[in-house]
């Protein structure tokens, strides 16, 4: 993907969906040795925060958008268009 800036045609998107959906669990405490290791090894500088639970709630955001994205039976409203431009806001 970062030679060509796409996808390879072979990617769909439940193949996407898969990925968000383990990635919350890849994703937990996927670096907290590393910032345990550098917190101990700069006691003077600010401790680091391990970023894992900000980036799960993005990815958890992601899977709610998700559904709603895809929907095409009933159709989308202005209500339903409405709930995705302010998920994508935050």
């Amino acid at each position: 993907m970062r030679d060509n800036y796409s996808a390879p045609s072979k990617v769909r998107a439940s193949d996407i969906r898969n990925i968000l959906l383990i990635l919350p669990f890849i994703l937990h405490d996927l670096m907290a040795d590393e910032v345990k290791d550098y917190n101990e090894k700069h006691p003077r500088c600010d401790p680091v925060v391990d970023p894992s639970p900000e980036l799960i709630s993005v990815v958890l955001q992601l899977l709610s958008w998700y559904p709603l994205f895809r929907r095409r039976n009933p159709p989308k409203d202005e209500d339903d268009i409405n709930d995705l431009r302010d998920m994508a806001e935050r």
